[in-house]
């Protein structure tokens, strides 16, 4: 059962609501399509999207790309508008359907997403972005099995173009990692930065955040520190290579650090959530206010049906509201959508504050079933 605080908040929370549809909430930056071209990215701010799907495609995948690395789902919205006409027929054209599922991922709607691939897969065979996409969704849900004959389809997809190939090679690793061969992945991932230089800029912090991640699991927390720092120097403002630093150096109690790293970027909740955390590892009097902020969105959320952000919003819970009942249910909803280390880590915490001795033990086999490496797994099950 939910925990009563946080049913009072969620009872308490009232959505805004705007007095009539031509009221302007916010205005989104001119940035929102970097890296296209102006004339498309002028388009890109009109009310009425392109009609021709070259550039509707153009416009709609540099919207999600920039929604993940500032992790603003809003920009999701405009590419699902922009790509409206196409979005809801029938048949979509396969690069609608890849897009809508990556946008469908990014929501965390991983069933539809899954749905999208299988249907551009199965008219688009060699289409080595649908392939990567779904490896990287059934990751997410430790379908380790299916993830690496994904991975494997990527690499057949892939023999006319050097960056699938790098990308198909750190798919596969990425897979590995989890699934019992975790030193083996990192060694061989250290080699594919060797020649990091030859690869595009995305695939490079994609290869540095995953090496930094195994080195997290693995126990090497000084060299994980220096893969993020390269990270970062690559892209300084995304959101996802932040919190994952970040949560090293709390782990670390490099509190000071932590906030180095995540700034003033209150924006976004997750990245507001370990501010809280590193602010109260600091005994900062402002941690309180970060606590309420955080308490009005998850409520807002709730009320939205958002359920994008329940790693976190158990984290909270457990962590800075100290309601354990209510942070185990939130895991456990959280856990029936996606299974990464983090998510098993944090059920597990929630179960053994909760005194849940049966959740505890069901994690413990899923992970040995799985040949999960993570030194901190230990670690979880003490308060």
């Amino acid at each position: 059962m939910i925990g009563a605080a946080v049913l009072a908040q969620r009872a308490a929370a009232a959505p805004f609501v705007p007095a009539s549809d031509d009221q302007v909430l916010e205005r989104l930056p001119d940035s929102v399509v970097p890296g296209v071209d102006p004339a498309l990215r002028r388009r890109a701010g009109r009310a009425t999207p392109p009609t021709d799907l070259p550039s509707a495609l153009a416009i709609a995948g540099a919207q999600v790309r920039l929604a993940r690395q500032e992790g603003d789902p809003r920009l999701l919205g405009r590419a699902e508008a922009v790509l409206r006409p196409w979005w809801t027929e029938a048949e979509p054209p396969v690069a609608v359907l890849v897009l809508r599922a990556t946008v469908r991922q990014s929501l965390h709607d991983f069933d539809g997403a899954l749905a999208d691939l299988a249907l551009a897969v199965d008219r688009e065979p060699e289409n080595g972005r649908a392939w990567l996409t779904r490896a990287m969704i059934q990751q997410t849900r430790g379908d380790y099995a299916n993830a690496a004959e994904s991975c494997r389809r990527l690499r057949a997809a892939s023999v006319r173009s050097s960056e699938m190939r790098a990308a198909a090679t750190i798919c596969a690793l990425s897979v590995a990692s989890f699934a019992g061969h975790a030193e083996d992945s990192r060694e061989k991932l250290t080699q594919v930065l060797r020649l990091a230089d030859a690869l595009p800029g995305d695939v490079q912090l994609w290869a540095l955040a995953v090496l930094a991640d195994v080195a997290t699991r693995l126990g090497h927390l000084d060299q994980a520190q220096r893969h993020y720092e390269a990270a970062l120097a690559l892209a300084p403002r995304d959101v996802t290579t932040r919190a994952a630093y970040a949560d090293l150096l709390l782990e670390r109690h490099s509190y000071a650090e932590a906030l180095a790293v995540l700034g003033d970027d209150t924006r976004n909740d997750a990245l507001l959530l370990r501010i809280a955390l590193a602010e109260r590892g600091l005994g900062r009097a402002s941690a309180a206010d970060r606590v309420a902020e955080l308490r009005t969105r998850f409520a807002a959320a709730e009320l939205r049906q958002d359920h994008r952000q329940l790693r976190e919003e158990a984290r909270f819970a457990l962590r800075l509201l100290d309601e354990p009942e209510a942070a185990l249910t939130l895991a456990q909803r959280n856990w029936d959508s996606q299974r990464e280390p983090e998510d098993a880590c944090l059920l597990l915490a929630s179960a053994t504050a909760a005194g849940d001795d049966a959740t505890v033990g069901q994690v413990h086999a899923w992970v040995r079933e799985r040949g999960l490496e993570d030194v901190r797994l230990p670690r979880c099950v003490t308060p």
